[in-house]
């Protein structure tokens, strides 16, 4: 299981509501990312845990692993870096991101846990 805190909320963050699209960082993120990113730093972690059919839950909203890109796992062990696509349609995604269904954006605060199960 990998659990992590969300320690920092970007303002523009909810810019990307509208498209679904949520960006994950690790706390040490670059300032020009960390403005698009929740920051989170993991509490407990496991490596290569963004797999088909897991779960990842935001603030007790749970959504299930549709699709990993090429990059994901590398980038979101290295950086703690994943960008999230929220769809009720099965799409295309980039190397460094991953699809969850429901397709619904999550509700989240500060000090609230993401979880990979």
């Amino acid at each position: 299981m990998y659990k992590s805190k969300i320690v920092e909320i970007g303002e523009l963050v909810s810019d990307f509501k509208e498209e679904n699209l949520l960006v994950l960082f690790g706390k040490d993120a670059p300032s020009e990312l960390a403005d698009i990113s929740i920051l989170h730093e993991p509490d407990a972690e496991e490596k290569d845990i963004l797999q088909v059919n897991k779960t990842i839950q935001i603030a007790g909203n749970k959504y299930q692993i549709l699709k990993v890109g090429d990059e994901a796992n590398s980038n979101f062990n290295d950086l703690g870096h994943v960008s999230i696509y929220f769809s009720d349609n099965n799409r295309d995604i980039l190397p460094g991101a991953i699809l969850v269904y429901p397709g619904n954006f999550p509700e989240f605060e500060l000090n609230e846990e993401i979880l990979v199960f």
